[in-house]
């Protein structure tokens, strides 16, 4: 479904360059999947400009530029916002409104107090969010009030819409040296609260790790696996991520929606766009916890709309409970074991349990979440890894190729 609508003749011109208005965006993401948030969005982007012709220039020659903490893009305002809905891999999606050089508290109050806020805020709660470095203006509370003061004096002068906002508004101030960037939170709650997962279970890995980890692995191989084993599956959310990779976010709202300049340049459509099942795969799990089964079984409901077909969860050991040959190939399997800091399992028995199980299941892929720094050796090749976090700890993520397996060929 496209958004672009018919447009009348007379207006064209006007309506186009009103949709076509450009913007910087920063994508945030865990320090360490930046890269892999850049090329997620280079690569989404060009199906993008296919479902919205109006919204995405293709020709922008827009790479992104990675810097520490995410992306820095200038696209369209938007695909700026339409970005919400697809990329899987950053946290927030910041629009930055103004750059501007500022040594004193009562410029700071002044310089916001004259941008034009009621084309973004509505009447009710503001947050303002704070950061610094190598600057004169480094005292957080006196920054916020000088942000607040400068909303007030908007507010005397500018009509701002009345209230209807299910999260609050969040406004960001960075100060470099005597620079400062105003930004605002196009997303609203953070974009790994996907909408869809009802239960949790212990040491549960963020959406949007799972999804870098897949995209780590849809990168480094030319053909994409048709099956995907989660073996510890937790809630689901390893073996889940990769069906939603390619689909639009349906299932929560976004604070760019509440802008009163948005409904101008995006139909409230924009969520029925990006055509599905660009990779199609079946998903298997299993785990040795009947809670984590039951939490699966329900986030794949809330997700998918469907029951999770009993042939596709199993709950038992994961060396024991699989009729490995029955499975589709080529196979993908996605690991996230246990750490030592939390379930004190021991690492040696890990590595051991893990060989023994790749070599009994013999996938053609296998994208692992290690905890630490150094990925253990294991049966296979490792072909790539990026070093992250994952609940503030330091986690590799690794792609191990099985050297026998014909099917995926490594890039």
């Amino acid at each position: 479904m496209h958004l672009s609508g018919s447009l009348n003749e007379k207006g064209d011109l006007g309506k186009l360059e009103e949709m076509n208005q450009r913007g910087k965006f920063f994508l945030v993401t865990t320090p360490g999947l930046e890269e892999l948030a850049r090329t997620e969005w280079q690569t989404k982007r060009e199906l993008l400009a296919e479902t919205y012709p109006l919204h995405l220039l293709r020709e922008s020659g827009e790479s992104g530029q990675v810097v520490a903490g995410g992306v820095e893009i200038e696209v369209s305002l938007a695909e700026g916002w339409i970005l919400n809905h697809y990329l899987r891999i950053p946290t927030r999606i910041l629009q930055r409104l103004d750059t501007f050089r500022c040594r004193e508290y009562l410029r700071l109050q002044d310089k916001v107090g004259r941008f034009a806020w009621h084309q973004y805020l509505r009447e009710g709660e503001v947050k303002v969010h704070v950061s610094y470095h190598r600057t004169r203006l480094n005292m957080k509370k006196r920054l916020i009030g000088a942000v607040n003061s400068g909303l007030d004096m908007a507010r005397t002068k500018q009509k701002f819409r009345k209230i209807h906002l299910e999260t609050p508004q969040n406004i960001f101030l960075r100060l470099e040296g005597d620079r400062a960037t105003l930004s605002i939170d196009t997303s609203g709650e953070l974009l790994y609260r996907r909408g869809y997962k009802t239960f949790i279970t212990k040491a549960p890995i963020r959406e949007t790790l799972a999804s870098a980890l897949f995209w780590l692995v849809r990168s480094s191989v030319k053909d994409c696996p048709v099956c995907i084993l989660d073996p510890m599956c937790g809630s689901g959310t390893l073996g889940l991520e990769p069906l939603i990779f390619w689909e639009p976010l349906k299932n929560r709202s976004f604070s760019y929606q509440n802008f009163p300049s948005a409904p101008s340049l995006i139909p409230s459509s924009v969520s029925a766009g990006l055509k599905s099942a660009r990779d199609v795969m079946e998903t298997f799990f299993g785990d040795i916890d009947s809670g984590a089964i039951l939490a699966t079984r329900a986030n794949f409901n809330a997700l998918l709309g469907r029951d999770l077909p009993p042939s596709k969860v199993v709950l038992g050991d994961w060396l024991e409970c699989w009729d490995f040959g029955e499975l589709p190939r080529p196979l993908l399997m996605v690991v996230n074991p246990p750490y030592n800091e939390r379930l004190k399992q021991n690492q040696d028995k890990l590595i051991s349990d893990f060989t023994k199980m790749l070599r009994k299941i013999e996938p053609d892929i296998c994208g692992v979440v290690w905890p630490g720094r150094v990925l253990p050796r294991l049966p296979g090749r490792w072909i790539k890894s990026v070093a992250t976090l994952n609940g503030g700890l330091p986690v590799t993520l690794g792609v191990l190729c099985n050297d026998a397996s014909t099917a995926v060929e490594a890039l």
